[in-house]
């Protein structure tokens, strides 16, 4: 059984939320992932809210390294007792320096992502952060980046471990952690893991 999901990046932000509907019992849960794009540590603070928009149980404070990425179940960053049988409500997520932020629904081991309502936006940058990527393990990420503009654009995709160090992958044929790309205008760059014959699983 294969599952596959897209991902759109969505801007570095300072406040955002998420719809959280967890039912443990049927393994229903809301996974988060969230990045420190940044050469300075961060502290994002996790909120539950209550269908009605109560505060649900106590806030939780997530420590950022540079450039770490840290991903978890919603039902494994607050206790039992706030989730208890089910949860339907929101997550919200703000901190004072910028970040990015993924949420993923899963429904047993089938899983899509969910969009993340941006309620604060950082100043805009150059910089694209994509919070989730998984390879290995029976895991693949492709990446698929278009031109829609009218001159060449050129740059570098950088993959970074979970604690912020630069990770070495097998994209394209190449084990490398940086690579770089040109692309002509209306024009597509495809990086993806590939078979022996330069096909990638997707």
């Amino acid at each position: 059984m294969l599952s596959q999901a897209g991902i759109i990046p969505i801007p570095m932000m300072t406040g955002g939320s998420l719809l959280a509907d967890v039912i443990p019992g049927i393994g229903r849960n809301l996974g988060v992932a969230i990045v420190n794009s940044a050469s300075a540590a961060i502290t994002v603070t996790l909120t539950l809210r209550d269908r009605s928009g109560n505060v649900a149980g106590a806030a939780v404070a997530l420590s950022l390294a540079p450039h770490q990425q840290q991903a978890r179940f919603v039902s494994e960053l607050f206790p039992a007792d706030t989730i208890g049988a089910g949860f339907l409500g929101s997550l919200r997520m703000q901190s004072a320096s910028p970040f990015g932020a993924l949420g993923l629904l899963f429904s047993g081991i089938e899983f899509s992502t969910v969009p993340v309502n941006v309620t604060s936006s950082a100043v805009a940058g150059a910089d694209v952060v994509i919070p989730q990527f998984a390879i290995g393990g029976g895991w693949a990420t492709q990446l698929a980046l278009v031109n829609n503009g009218s001159a060449a654009v050129s740059g570098r995709v950088e993959v970074f471990d979970t604690m912020g160090n630069l990770m070495p992958v097998g994209l394209n044929g190449t084990t490398q952690s940086s690579f770089a790309y040109s692309i002509s205008p209306g024009g597509t760059f495809v990086l993806a893991p590939r078979d022996a014959n330069g096909q990638s699983p997707f």
